[in-house]
Protein backbone atom coordinates (compact mmCIF):
# COMPACT_ATOMS: atom_id res chain seq x y z
CA UNK A 1 0.00 0.00 0.00
CA UNK A 2 1.40 3.35 -0.99
CA UNK A 3 1.73 6.00 1.68
CA UNK A 4 1.76 9.71 1.02
CA UNK A 5 2.28 12.75 3.22
CA UNK A 6 -1.45 12.70 3.90
CA UNK A 7 -1.77 8.98 4.66
CA UNK A 8 -2.56 5.97 2.55
CA UNK A 9 -3.94 6.23 -0.95
CA UNK A 10 -6.90 4.05 -0.05
CA UNK A 11 -7.65 6.32 2.91
CA UNK A 12 -7.47 9.37 0.68
CA UNK A 13 -9.72 7.64 -1.84
CA UNK A 14 -12.32 6.83 0.81
CA UNK A 15 -12.22 10.39 2.13
CA UNK A 16 -12.58 11.87 -1.36
CA UNK A 17 -15.56 9.64 -2.09
CA UNK A 18 -17.15 10.60 1.23
CA UNK A 19 -16.66 14.31 0.48
CA UNK A 20 -17.90 14.05 -3.11
CA UNK A 21 -21.43 15.11 -2.23
CA UNK A 22 -20.23 18.08 -0.19
CA UNK A 23 -17.58 19.25 -2.65
CA UNK A 24 -18.52 18.81 -6.32
CA UNK A 25 -15.16 20.17 -7.49
CA UNK A 26 -13.35 17.52 -5.47
CA UNK A 27 -15.55 14.79 -6.94
CA UNK A 28 -14.84 15.94 -10.52
CA UNK A 29 -11.10 16.22 -9.81
CA UNK A 30 -11.03 12.75 -8.25
CA UNK A 31 -12.88 11.22 -11.23
CA UNK A 32 -10.46 12.80 -13.70
CA UNK A 33 -7.45 11.65 -11.68
CA UNK A 34 -8.68 8.05 -11.54
CA UNK A 35 -9.52 8.07 -15.26
CA UNK A 36 -6.06 9.36 -16.15
CA UNK A 37 -4.35 6.71 -14.03
CA UNK A 38 -6.50 3.94 -15.50
CA UNK A 39 -5.76 5.12 -19.04
CA UNK A 40 -2.01 5.19 -18.38
CA UNK A 41 -2.11 1.72 -16.80
CA UNK A 42 -4.03 0.39 -19.81
CA UNK A 43 -1.46 1.86 -22.24
CA UNK A 44 1.37 0.21 -20.32
CA UNK A 45 -0.42 -3.15 -20.29
CA UNK A 46 -1.15 -2.93 -24.03
CA UNK A 47 2.54 -2.30 -24.68
CA UNK A 48 3.70 -5.19 -22.51
CA UNK A 49 1.11 -7.90 -23.18
CA UNK A 50 -1.66 -7.75 -25.81
CA UNK A 51 -3.38 -10.81 -24.27
CA UNK A 52 -4.00 -9.00 -21.00
CA UNK A 53 -5.11 -5.90 -22.88
CA UNK A 54 -7.82 -7.97 -24.61
CA UNK A 55 -8.76 -9.55 -21.30
CA UNK A 56 -9.31 -6.10 -19.79
CA UNK A 57 -11.93 -5.41 -22.45
CA UNK A 58 -13.66 -8.77 -21.97
CA UNK A 59 -16.96 -8.99 -20.09
CA UNK A 60 -16.78 -9.82 -16.39
CA UNK A 61 -18.03 -13.38 -16.83
CA UNK A 62 -15.24 -14.11 -19.34
CA UNK A 63 -12.54 -12.80 -16.98
CA UNK A 64 -13.99 -14.74 -14.05
CA UNK A 65 -14.16 -17.98 -16.07
CA UNK A 66 -10.55 -17.53 -17.19
CA UNK A 67 -9.35 -16.97 -13.62
CA UNK A 68 -11.38 -19.90 -12.26
CA UNK A 69 -10.02 -22.20 -14.98
CA UNK A 70 -6.61 -22.04 -13.31
CA UNK A 71 -4.91 -21.27 -16.64
CA UNK A 72 -4.10 -17.65 -15.80
CA UNK A 73 -0.54 -18.58 -14.80
CA UNK A 74 0.13 -20.24 -18.19
CA UNK A 75 0.00 -16.95 -20.11
CA UNK A 76 3.19 -15.09 -20.72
Amino acid sequence: MATTTFGTISGATAQAEADAGKRPFLARFFDRLVSAREAEARRQIERIDPFYARLLDAPDHVREAWIKSGRWHEQG
